[in-house]
């Protein structure tokens, strides 16, 4: 959704960007299905360029419109046969540098919780499970719960695990906003954070310094994000080939999650 804390932060920061370059913005939200939506979002000739946010499914449609179209760069991960440009973060790294630090600090189960479906998502669990392995540690695979950025489904599981009786004492949430839900969760099950149960986020949103217990989370560097983005856009504008860009992540520990 438009409306989530993390994307409306970068979209900020894009337009900051964008209007230093004196250019406007146009945002389109296009949840057409069919892989030839954004060649037909080309062909309009609404923009000269596009920066899209999110890969989601739409690998297909990105490919099929990078063949043809070169001013076009995307916020995602870098895929096999990826035909367009993309800038992202080490999600990879973000999953270790979590996941490493809840074992560290003595925490021997975790959840993790989120779509691990999506690219950037799953590159987030696989971090989560290399912690494991460089620990020698197994990974429990119902230990993985699956949930959306949106609505209640982060809470829904979390709180569905523990009326269950499943074992676990920390929560790697793949977003601030589902490690907040995973925490009020806990809270309507009786357990505390970070007492009982650690939990650490992604993104490191407006709402993780402000919330209570202030949130562990990784912190994705949405500036330089945004700068990497229009910068890739515009010298495709002028014709210069440019290649994808992975910015790296860095842990914030708050109370959520203390240190060891």
């Amino acid at each position: 959704m438009i409306s989530d804390p993390f994307f409306l932060r970068l979209f900020g920061y894009l337009a900051d960007e964008i209007s230093q370059r004196r250019y406007d913005i146009l945002l389109v939200r296009e949840p057409s299905p069919d892989a030839h939506w954004l060649g037909r979002l080309v062909r309009s000739q609404r923009a000269d360029g596009f920066i899209i946010v999110g890969q989601s499914n739409q690998h297909k449609a990105l490919n099929l419109a990078a063949g043809v179209y070169r001013p076009l760069v995307v916020f995602g991960s870098e895929l096999p046969g990826q035909a367009y440009c993309s800038v992202g973060s080490d999600n990879f790294e973000g999953g270790r540098l979590a996941t490493d630090h809840l074992l560290r600090s003595g925490r021997k189960r975790l959840l993790f919780v989120g779509p691990a479906e999506l690219p950037q998502i799953d590159l987030r669990l696989e971090g989560y499970i290399k912690a494991h392995g460089d620990r020698g540690l197994p990974v429990d695979p119902g230990l993985i719960l699956p949930a959306h950025f949106t609505g209640t489904s982060a809470y829904d599981q979390v709180r569905h695990a523990t009326s269950s009786g499943l074992a676990f004492d920390g929560v790697f949430a793949a977003s601030d906003g589902i490690a907040l839900s995973a925490i009020r969760a806990l809270e309507a099950s009786g357990l505390r954070c970070p007492e009982d149960v650690s939990v650490v986020g992604f993104d490191d949103s407006d709402l993780a310094s402000q919330s209570r217990p202030a949130l562990t989370t990784v912190r994705q560097n949405v500036p330089g994000i945004a700068a990497a983005l229009v910068d890739h856009l515009f010298r495709r504008l002028e014709g210069q080939q440019t290649v994808s860009s992975v910015l790296p992540v860095n842990l914030v520990v708050r109370e959520s999650a203390p240190p060891p």
